[in-house]
């Protein structure tokens, strides 16, 4: 078995999904990739053989989705989504 060949792992790239990756985009790209998105996973869930799972490609979209998102919500208000997400719950949760 010394004839065995090894070849060297491939490398391949990997993209890192961030708000960074999307702020080079206007808003109606971010948009339309937002509207892509959810209309993809409601196809997935219409379907009963299919189901999203951990870093499954819908995964991922959802993924880019929630970034554009944030992408335009700061935008738009110039704030933090997270935060104000956060803050939001804070005050519903004293109101319960």
């Amino acid at each position: 078995m010394n004839k065995v060949l090894n070849f060297p792992p491939q490398v391949l790239p990997v993209e890192h999904i961030d708000e960074a990756l999307f702020e080079k985009n206007n808003d109606a790209a971010l948009l339309l990739k937002c509207f892509e998105v959810v209309k993809d996973t409601l196809e997935v869930i219409s379907e009963p053989e299919y189901t999203i799972e951990q870093e499954d490609d819908t995964h991922i979209d959802l993924i880019r989705a929630f970034y554009a998102l944030k992408v335009l919500f700061r935008r738009r208000t110039g704030h933090d989504a997270d935060q104000v997400a956060k803050d939001h719950f804070d005050a519903m949760s004293r109101h319960l």
